[in-house]
């Protein structure tokens, strides 16, 4: 009578058949036949919202107490309770944000919005808290678009100017 081996089920669902001992002593465990089976899981697609730079500095000039992070991809201004945030343009009408602590000027990044393509805005995909939405101004090429600026906000893009519960100027 011949010995049929269970097949060996690794974390991962990956299995194979358990034809040695030492198999089994390196975690498997009995499960299914066949090859990589995988388990179940949960797949959450997340889709951004795209709009206009001047659509989006309009609204962000009205919601600029919900900065929370802006930066580039090598800078980052984070808020603090004492900080503020000033948003306003330059005499070229370049777009200014700074971060002010009382009369004293923390950082500033003037925004090159010649190249940007849109801005999209997502919820943010590493956010500790839940509704802060993560917004991305897109410049480059229409072939090859990239992140140039980001703004890490409380909530997200809403037409009017109000807020959710809980939330305010």
């Amino acid at each position: 009578m011949t010995q049929v081996k269970p097949d060996c089920e690794y974390p991962g669902g990956y299995v194979e058949r358990c034809d040695t001992p030492d198999l089994r002593a390196r975690g498997a465990t009995g499960g299914r036949r066949g090859g990589y089976i995988p388990g179940r899981m949960s797949v959450k697609v997340e889709t951004g919202a795209t709009l206009s730079f001047d659509q989006f500095w309009r609204w962000l000039k009205q919601h600029s107490s919900c900065i929370l992070r802006a930066g580039t991809v090598d800078t980052y201004l984070y808020d603090q309770e004492a900080y503020h945030w000033h948003l306003a343009e330059d005499s070229d009408r370049n777009p200014n944000v700074q971060l002010v602590w009382g009369k004293l000027l923390v950082g500033e990044m003037v925004l090159d919005t010649r190249d940007l393509l849109f801005v999209e805005a997502t919820p943010d995909p590493e956010g500790s808290e839940p509704g802060q939405f993560l917004f991305e101004l897109i410049g480059g090429s229409k072939e090859e678009p990239y992140p140039v600026y980001h703004f890490l906000l409380a909530h997200g893009f809403e037409e009017e100017a109000g807020h959710p519960a809980g939330l305010k100027h």
